[in-house]
């Protein structure tokens, strides 16, 4: 992926494009070094965001202790992938 593609990749994010927040997603958990310039890139326009790490066993409820605290009441909960 060339910087023009991550550019193109952070505009689409920065967009709302789910499609680019799963690529996003899976270059960072992947360790590659494109996702992380991706961050890099991104962070800046998150405003006052904060970056959390969740650990823990499978099945412990991660995914759900997640949701009940960010996903939009009127959306509905959206189980964790």
């Amino acid at each position: 992926m060339s910087s023009s593609t991550t550019d193109s990749l952070a505009e689409r994010l920065v967009a709302g494009d789910r499609r680019a927040l799963a690529r996003a997603i899976t270059l960072v958990e992947s360790d590659d070094p494109r996702g992380w310039e991706l961050v890099r890139e991104v962070y800046p326009m998150t405003g006052q965001a904060s970056i959390v790490g969740l650990t823990g066993a499978p099945g412990a409820g991660k995914g759900s202790k997640f949701c009940t605290r960010n996903c939009s009441p009127i959306a509905g909960p959206h189980p964790a992938a």
